[in-house]
């Protein structure tokens, strides 16, 4: 049975809405997809609370008018920064050596919550990194084994009430109820990141426009997770300070620019006002070293967070780079450059959202769908459908 399903995600920038069925076999087509470029939000709340609800009516709109048809339940990302992770460890004692049962595992969950350090948050998944059976065998499918007891290391994905009741009562004044909360970097870290290679460990690097999240997966967990208040309008508010030119030249000056590029006194870019056509004109050089001091500024940043997470990360783990500004050429390899490792870009396969910054609302579309017919499913993905939930 095909499935029809609604996304939308709130970023910093703009608001993206899918509508979206369910592919034959696995995936996803998208019938409709709409952006909306608003005034954002910072950690203080939104920055224009009026616009809001507008901007969000007028994705979702325009997102059924492609699809041809209004839906009334959307599937909501909550970004990076209205998400925290608890990583921690959990047992059950089962009293006897006996089968391993799905309940028990949900119960082990259960157990393992609390955290008043997090009052204003309320757990939106519980992801597994491994689970343990008699303190020993390490597995990640631990149904109908014997034993009688059972561990394991489970990422507890922690999400804003405050955001969450704020964006649901929009929704619901504009004639629509919340399906479910979905934390956008742990879409984006199960739909493109291979499952090998987040088996062995991997870190997600996503730099939006006000924020850049940094997280590290391990299976289908999370290891750490923060976000630094850097971001792509950094870099565009630098080129307009030292430059002293509009802000809207600016942001067409460093799309233009390239990261790496070998360039001279004589080299120039040249940018024209979309309003006045009059040109601009500036030297790559110094164009050059304002971004790379900034970008170099939120790299060295990143690799301070992620000697703060505490994790073992060899050289070979490798960055997956999302976000807006992921999208700037030439900033792979510096980028690679800066933190010392392998870094890949993320680049969805999606023909209408192509472009990494849409790999949040993507992410969550996927996760939104059911990929196969229910009899057709392992026991152990039913089980990690319940842990999204």
């Amino acid at each position: 049975m095909r499935q029809v399903s609604a996304a939308i995600e709130i970023g910093t920038s703009k608001v993206v809405c899918t509508i979206a069925e369910s592919g034959v076999y696995e995936g996803f087509t998208l019938l409709g997809a709409a952006t909306i470029e608003y005034s954002g939000y910072t950690r203080k709340g939104w920055v224009e609370p009026k616009e809001i609800k507008y901007i969000i009516s007028s994705a979702l709109h325009e997102a059924e008018k492609q699809a041809g048809f209004r839906v009334r339940k959307v599937n909501v990302g909550v970004p990076a920064d209205f998400t925290e992770v608890v990583c921690r460890k959990v047992g059950l004692n089962l009293g006897r050596p006996r089968k391993i049962t799905r309940d028990d595992i949900l119960l082990m969950f259960k157990r393992g919550e609390g955290f008043t350090a997090y009052r204003n948050f309320y757990v939106a998944h519980r992801c597994p990194v491994y689970f343990t059976v008699n303190n020993t065998r390490r597995t990640m499918d631990p149904v109908n084994l014997i034993g009688d007891q059972l561990g394991a290391l489970v990422s507890y994905i922690l999400v804003s009430r405050s955001f969450t009741e704020s964006i649901a009562n929009h929704l619901q004044r504009c004639g629509y109820e919340v399906d479910s909360f979905i934390s956008s970097v742990l879409a984006q870290g199960v739909s493109f990141i291979p499952n090998e290679v987040r088996d062995k460990t991997a870190i997600l690097v996503d730099i939006g426009h006000r924020m850049t999240s940094v997280t590290i997966f391990k299976s289908d967990g999370i290891l750490f997770h923060s976000t630094i208040p850097l971001g792509g309008l950094h870099i565009t508010k630098d080129l307009a300070l030292t430059l002293r030119i509009p802000d809207d030249i600016a942001e067409q000056l460093k799309k233009r620019a390239i990261y790496g590029l070998s360039v001279g006194r004589d080299d120039w870019y040249e940018i024209m006002a979309k309003e006045t056509y009059q040109l601009y004109r500036f030297p790559m050089l110094q164009v050059q070293e304002i971004i790379n001091a900034r970008v170099f500024e939120i790299c060295d940043i990143i690799k301070k967070e992620l000697i703060r997470s505490g994790c073992i990360l060899p050289e070979y783990i490798e960055v997956f780079l999302s976000g807006g500004t992921a999208e700037m050429r030439g900033i792979r390899e510096f980028t690679q450059k800066a933190l010392g490792r392998n870094v890949s870009v993320v680049q969805p396969r999606s023909t209408k959202l192509n472009n990494s910054c849409y790999t949040a609302v993507l992410g969550v579309t996927e996760l939104t769908m059911d990929k196969y017919e229910e009899e057709n499913i392992s026991v152990w993905e039913q089980i990690k459908q319940i842990f999204k939930k």
